[in-house]
């Protein structure tokens, strides 16, 4: 279980803690898929001097509006998309994550609480419009599901997310080598998980100094926020409150990242 310690935090203070010049320091040990992470990254610029060279975003054409989540706009430049209809998106692969037909399934069975699935391509440039449709494990009355965007991220230990609970929790993070720091923590019980059919939509726009954050299309967050240097990678990520009695499957259905809009999202 992620260990939260929420704090109040203007958007001041959030920018002056993102741009602390405290350097990273590279995790030596390997982190097993199971491991828990968290991630605290304490300084603006986390470019890698070997880091594996920049993939060019793909060149696409308009792309399939149905696809597009709220908001994003078929004149922004996809810079990655994926819906999941074969194993070859560029996916890590980890125990218990299956891709294919249409769905990343990540089952986290009764030894595992946490999964991080990171995409192997790296994008440069000062952020993205982020956004993925899942759904949620089933939640016990003692042990809260979620699932998770990932993105500027170093490797599994060292990156920022953003989080939704089942409880309608959503939660804004970072990581460096495992320690856990809670930036932001919102809370709307009406949009807790409803059943085994739910379709949660998170967006997330993060760059040129904003971080902007929607709900099943809705804006729930709009603050400053320094945007760090380098090339980093994106993902998913999901939890449990603690090690499941039984599986837990959770099953995302669509991925992408897209240049911003010039209005930083609307």
């Amino acid at each position: 279980m992620r260990a939260v310690q929420p704090i109040a935090i203007s958007a001041a203070a959030i920018a002056a803690f993102l741009i602390a010049t405290v350097p990273l320091r590279c995790a030596a040990a390997e982190a097993s898929p199971d491991s828990q992470r968290r991630f605290d990254i304490a300084q603006t610029s986390m470019g890698v001097p070997d880091a594996a060279p920049v993939h060019p975003a793909p060149s696409l054409s308009t792309p399939s509006s149905p696809r597009l989540c709220n908001g994003q706009s078929v004149e922004q430049r996809i810079l990655y998309e994926d819906n999941f209809t074969s194993s070859s998106g560029n996916w890590e692969r980890a125990d218990g994550v299956r891709i294919g037909d249409g769905r990343m399934d990540i089952t986290l069975g009764t030894d595992s609480m946490v999964r991080t699935v990171l995409n192997r391509r790296r994008l440069a440039g000062p952020g993205g419009d982020f956004c993925v449709r899942f759904k949620l494990a089933e939640p016990d009355p003692d042990n809260g599901s979620s699932g998770s965007i990932v993105f500027w991220a170093q490797d599994e230990e060292n990156g920022f997310t953003v989080d939704f609970w089942s409880n309608g929790a959503l939660n804004f993070g970072r990581s460096t080598n495992g320690t856990w720091t809670e930036l932001l923590a919102m809370d709307d019980s009406q949009s807790a998980w409803k059943g085994n059919d739910d379709v949660t939509e998170l967006r997330v726009v993060a760059g040129n100094g904003l971080l902007k954050i929607w709900l099943n299309g809705a804006l729930t967050k709009s603050t400053e926020l320094a945007s760090p240097q380098g090339n980093f990678r994106f993902g998913v990520y999901v939890e449990m409150d603690k090690e499941p009695a039984a599986p837990k499957h959770f099953q995302f259905t669509y991925f992408n990242v897209l240049e911003i809009y010039s209005s930083l999202g609307r």
